[in-house]
């Protein structure tokens, strides 16, 4: 396996999944893959948009356990797992594309 695509799921899952995800790829993929993250994050404790926010409600109502993740906290868990964050890029729609390779 070379690289693992993530699409929408940190936002609409319990943050221990972000932990379990990142560790388990950690022990699947070989030195080099790539895991791509994509979708809505937080950036330094804020939302990037009015609609974000608006959405990171509407999910916390739906389930308390699921919202948008804090960029800083999903790459320090990924730094621990032992992923190097290589880019951060901001996408339409106020998301990104975390792109991180294994050590």
């Amino acid at each position: 396996m070379n690289a693992v695509v993530c699409i929408n799921l940190l936002h609409i899952s319990p943050a221990s999944c972000t932990d379990a995800l990142l560790q388990e790829l950690a022990l699947l993929l070989p030195s080099g893959a790539l895991l791509i993250i994509y979708g809505p994050f937080m950036r330094n404790g804020a939302h990037t948009s009015a609609s974000n926010a608006a959405f990171d409600q509407s999910l916390r109502e739906r389930n308390h356990q699921w919202g948008l993740r804090e960029l800083n906290q999903v790459t320090a868990i990924a730094a621990k797992a032992g992923f190097k964050t290589e880019n951060v890029v901001s996408m339409p729609a106020k998301n990104l594309t975390l792109v991180f390779q294994r050590a």
